[in-house]
């Protein structure tokens, strides 16, 4: 995977999480789904209720137009690019 790939993807992250935001999700509606058949609970539990909230602000990237979504992915991949050329400019000398 080339350097400006892992970038675009760390940048696409960033507005539309995958990986582990989403296992808990997965691991939320099996365990509301084990607990409201277990008889454990006398009120349904949701997914949401087993979920630990994230502490990034996603209200934003909800609410910006497909345009502005572009746009702040391609400043995210330009300054990991930035980021990643520090580094190799500092393995370089």
């Amino acid at each position: 995977m080339s350097m400006r790939e892992f970038a675009e993807w760390i940048a696409y992250n960033r507005l539309e999480p995958f990986g582990d935001e989403r296992a808990d999700w997965r691991v939320a509606h099996a365990a509301a789904a084990a607990l409201n058949r277990s008889g454990l609970v006398s009120q349904a539990v949701q997914p949401k209720d087993l979920v630990l909230p994230i502490t990034r602000p996603k209200d934003a990237a909800l609410s910006m137009t497909q345009e502005e979504r572009d746009a702040a992915i391609l400043r995210e991949v330009n300054r990991m690019k930035a980021m990643c050329g520090a580094i190799g400019q500092r393995g370089s000398s």
